[in-house]
């Protein structure tokens, strides 16, 4: 994330616009884990998230990585989960953690 966000070497500044622009205009379905947060006009999140049911157990895989920005907050965040019963409650259990890091970073720190 932060390559993507602040640059690196092996990306060209084009390719990173173009990737983190479908990372902020993901569908609504999908704007869970890190994108849960409060997005208004000074609020960005770029997120991609990512699941999978695992064999032979059928629990899931649920996991979201991206980056915050507004309202005095400036972070990238990748929160990974496995051993969730479905798909539902690893994005409950995603969300969970990103609303209460979200809730965290809402005061300076001193």
């Amino acid at each position: 994330m932060r390559g993507l966000r602040y640059g690196t070497g092996a990306l060209r500044s084009s390719d990173r616009a173009y990737l983190l622009e479908l990372m902020r205009q993901v569908t609504g379905s999908q704007r869970w884990g890190v994108g849960i947060v409060d997005t208004d006009a000074a609020t960005t999140a770029w997120l991609k998230n990512g699941w999978v049911p695992l064999a032979p157990d059928g629990s899931w895989r649920v996991n979201s990585v991206g980056h915050v920005r507004g309202h005095g907050r400036d972070y990238s965040l990748a929160i990974l989960s496995t051993r969730n019963g479905s798909m539902g409650s690893g994005v409950a259990r995603v969300d969970a953690v990103s609303r209460a890091v979200y809730g965290s970073l809402a005061q300076p720190l001193r």
